[in-house]
């Protein structure tokens, strides 16, 4: 069976790092406690789930402001380039036990406007704090699609822009609990997006740009030093970004600052 790599967007505040444990089963990102995010940089994380491995990148949350949405988008981009070639489905995270903002419904679209229109096969939706709604996936499930109902326009188009691919979750209760409810991801994933994509991935210009440039900064570094050494110390940082989850930034940085240590 075939890797899964899966992008967590969505507002600050919304559940996505207790979705991502959820998902992955174990206690891998620091969950929000407060008014102050838990994830200022893309964070990931990869477990092996029913014969395959599954890696979930934690993105910052967005704040409703065009500086922090461009600041998220790049730092998306560069862990994307390094984490190539690129997501199979795009989770969008919401709270159901909060009121749907016109503030979040336009978030939520400037995500779509910044990768494109061909994002679209690969979006899901998936509303956290379904244990405000009912005991059981299925209870919560019905209680949200009354809520949908009674919502306003905002969300009801924003599902259509998914193509009502959508589920419910809590991230609470017991391991066995919480497992159930990743199942109901999975399940959904499966479905909708890997079976009808045969099983592709997402990909732009941009990301395959920016993708490129990280490739050109290893090349220069092997052809200005000797292949032993550049080898050596590519690895060395690539160690770093996989470990430590390093931006593309950083590791522009750490090229220049080898490479004035190995003249």
């Amino acid at each position: 069976m075939e890797d899964l790599r899966i992008l967590l967007l969505g507002r600050t505040g919304c559940g996505k790092s207790s979705l991502g444990n959820t998902l992955l089963g174990s206690r891998v990102f620091v969950e929000q406690n407060g008014i102050n995010p838990a994830t200022n940089q893309c964070q990931y994380a990869r477990q092996h789930i029913n014969g395959r491995n599954v890696t979930v990148v934690d993105a910052p949350g967005l704040r409703g402001d065009r500086v922090s949405e461009d600041t998220v988008f790049q730092e998306i981009l560069s862990t994307i380039a390094i984490w190539s070639p690129g997501p199979h489905v795009v989770v969008i995270v919401l709270r159901c036990n909060n009121r749907f903002t016109l503030e979040e419904y336009a978030s939520v679209r400037t995500l779509q406007r910044l990768f494109g229109n061909n994002i679209r096969p690969f979006l899901v939706i998936v509303f956290t704090g379904g244990d405000s709604l009912g005991a059981t996936p299925d209870e919560m499930r019905q209680a949200l699609e009354r809520q949908i109902a009674a919502a306003g326009d905002e969300l009801r188009l924003l599902l259509q822009d998914v193509s009502n691919r959508f589920c419910v979750v809590s991230n609470t209760g017991s391991p066995e609990e919480r497992n159930q409810h990743a199942t109901v991801v999975y399940n959904m994933i499966q479905q909708s997006v890997l079976t009808p994509n045969n099983g592709m991935y997402f990909t732009n210009d941009t990301i395959e740009r920016t993708t490129q440039e990280l490739e050109e900064v290893i090349d220069r570094l092997q052809e200005t030093h000797r292949p032993e050494s550049a080898a050596r110390f590519v690895r060395r940082i690539w160690g770093r970004v996989i470990n430590h989850n390093i931006t593309l930034a950083i590791i522009g940085a750490a090229v220049v600052v080898g490479s004035a240590f190995s003249r």
